[in-house]
This record gives C-alpha cells, sequence and structure tokens, in this order.
C-alpha cells in the first residue's frame, strides 16, 4: 500500500528535495522560512540551494524594508515577519546549522532558526486529552497549506497528506495527516494507529531508519497535529524514541 517514492530513501529524499526547490521558486516569507529551516538539517541540500537561498532571501529583505519604510506591514502571516526579522538579526551566513552531540542516553541538539518559532500554542493551559475539532482555528485542511505538501493522495484506503515540518528537529521530517478533510479532533484512533504500524512495517523493508510518531495534544507542539515522520538514520531514529 506504499507510495512509489517511499520505495527506499533515495527515492523518498528525491521527492522531498525537489518540493524544497518548488517552494522556494518566488517563496514568500513562509515559504522561505520553511526551506531555510530545512536546509539547516541536511548539508547537502544546503550546498544545492544556498545561491537560490541568498537570492530569495535578498528580495525579501528588500520588500520587507520597502514595506517598512512606507509604513506598511510586511507581507505575510505575524509569525512568519516575526521569523523573518528575527532571521535578518542573525544575518542568512550566520544562521548555523543544526548541531548535537550525545550525553549518555539523550541527544543534545542546538538549532538556532527552530529557536525562532513563535510560541503559539505551546504556551496555552491545556486540561485533559481531547479538545473538538475548531474550524476557526489552525487545522491542516486549510487550502494555502497544500502549497507546502509534500505529497497527497491515499495510501490503501486511507487519504494522507505529507506535509514538511516548518521547523524539523530531524532531516526529512514531516507531518502525515490522515484523512484531513474528515476533521478528526487530536486524539490518536484505534484505525489510524493500526494503519501507521503496519504502513511503517511494510515500508522497514526497504527504508530502515523511518519512524513515526505521535504528537498529544497539550504536549506543547506550537500547532496541534498528529503523526509526524521521522525519515533519518536508524540510530537517530532510536535516539529520538528513547526521549
Amino acid at each position: 500500500m506504499s507510495t512509489p517514492f517511499f520505495t527506499d530513501r533515495q527515492a523518498f529524499a528525491q521527492t522531498f528535495d525537489a518540493g524544497l526547490f518548488r517552494l522556494l521558486d518566488n517563496a514568500d516569507l513562509a515559504a522561505f522560512v520553511l526551506v531555510c529551516a530545512n536546509a539547516l538539517y541536511r548539508p547537502e541540500f544546503h550546498a544545492r540551494a544556498r545561491g537560490l537561498l541568498a537570492e530569495r532571501y535578498q528580495t525579501l529583505l528588500d520588500e520587507t524594508r520597502a514595506a517598512l519604510a512606507a509604513g506598511h506591514e510586511p507581507a505575510g502571516a505575524a509569525d512568519d515577519v516575526s521569523v523573518f526579522l528575527r532571521m535578518v538579526c542573525v544575518g542568512l551566513e550566520g544562521l548555523s546549522p543544526a548541531e548535537s552531540r550525545p550525553l549518555g542516553p539523550w541527544e543534545l541538539q542546538f538549532n538556532l532558526l527552530r529557536a525562532f518559532r513563535p510560541a503559539r500554542m505551546s504556551g496555552a493551559a491545556v486540561s485533559g486529552i481531547s479538545r473538538p475539532f475548531d474550524a476557526q482555528k489552525f487545522h491542516f485542511d486549510k487550502p494555502f497549506l497544500l502549497k507546502e505538501a509534500i505529497w497527497d493522495g491515499a495510501v490503501g484506503q486511507t487519504g494522507i497528506t505529507l506535509l514538511y515540518n516548518k521547523f524539523p528537529f530531524a532531516p526529512f521530517h514531516g507531518l502525515v495527516v490522515p484523512d484531513r478533510a474528515a476533521h478528526h479532533p487530536q486524539l490518536l484512533q484505534e484505525q489510524y494507529h493500526r494503519f501507521v504500524w503496519d504502513w511503517a512495517s511494510e515500508l522497514a523493508a526497504g527504508f530502515p531508519g523511518i519512524g513515526f510518531g505521535y504528537n498529544s495534544y497539550g504536549a506543547y507542539a506550537s500547532v496541534n497535529h498528529r503523526q509526524r515522520l521521522l525519515a533519518q538514520e536508524a540510530q537517530a531514529v532510536q535516539v529520538v524514541a528513547r526521549r
């Protein structure tokens, strides 16, 4: 039931990178932040995209300066403007790649750009383990999010939208949204638990190191979401899983 580009790590990486280059072409602030954050995890991709990143950065910087000088708000969501202005303070070349080191059974990570992400719902007080779907708040069926999708289709009988993580903490870090149009509440249901288990078991044969995790409501994610995809080396997945 797997999709063609999930057959092995190389095929997945090619699809993943092609989507990042697509987003970088005439990227707005939101897309630029996403591509930049993912590039800082992948030295080989960053080397290929460095020139395009610099060109797009300068264009967005000029547009932002012009808007502010004219007394206008820069184009883009307030969160994206805030992150971009922090990037400007550091400078594009000052954004260091993500670094990590082991500490006993743990892996410590320093990720400068991820530290710029807005708090959003991670600072909200929550009670319980679920809440009803709210169409007025952020959710993954927003039309604008489809441009940030790596892939949108079906795996077996389950509709799947695979999105880039805007502020990843691992290489090839994505978000799996099952049946997004169904507007499920943030609560893992048995059918999706079994689906992800079966899908991961199938993929593991040709894609060692792939892993899926679930982010519970109230677990301090910046946005309410379901499954996350970690397509990285097996050892790194195991470290993440031990946290």
